[in-house]
């Protein structure tokens, strides 16, 4: 696992992205928008830091994983903790994503304002049903 930069409950952004590099820029879009942060590269290690960390939002870049490897998006569709998925495809229709009801999907690159303007209120809206 990448590592997780600790913050309030529900206020952490658990993230995969099997490029390290994406990881790390990712890390600081969101910790300057001043949330935490949970990293990882593997879908074994997301679905640890799900359980360790219980963050109120799941981003999940679909670039590099096998299609056997999306599989772990039922679970967090279990755990019902809002999730993003993000792909440089224009049309990331992986077998089993649009199944599993994403709360967006985003293409690279980024468009920050409004990306950064859902991950709030997915956390604003977390964090008030608690």
């Amino acid at each position: 696992m990448a590592g997780c930069a600790r913050a309030a409950p529900k206020r952490t952004v658990a993230a995969l992205d099997a490029n390290p590099g994406n990881l790390a820029a990712l890390e600081r879009v969101i910790r300057d928008a001043g949330y935490g942060f949970c990293g990882a590269r593997t879908p074994a290690d997301l679905l640890l830091a799900l359980k360790r960390e219980s963050p109120g939002l799941v981003l999940v870049d679909l670039d590099g994983l096998a299609s056997d490897d999306l599989e772990f998006l039922s679970v967090i569709q279990k755990h019902t903790i809002p999730f993003i998925v993000v792909s440089s495809s224009p049309h990331p229709t992986a077998p089993g994503v649009l199944s599993v009801g994403p709360d967006a999907i985003f293409t690279k690159p980024l468009a920050l304002k409004k990306f950064l303007s859902l991950v709030a209120a997915l956390l604003d809206t977390e964090g008030a049903e608690e």
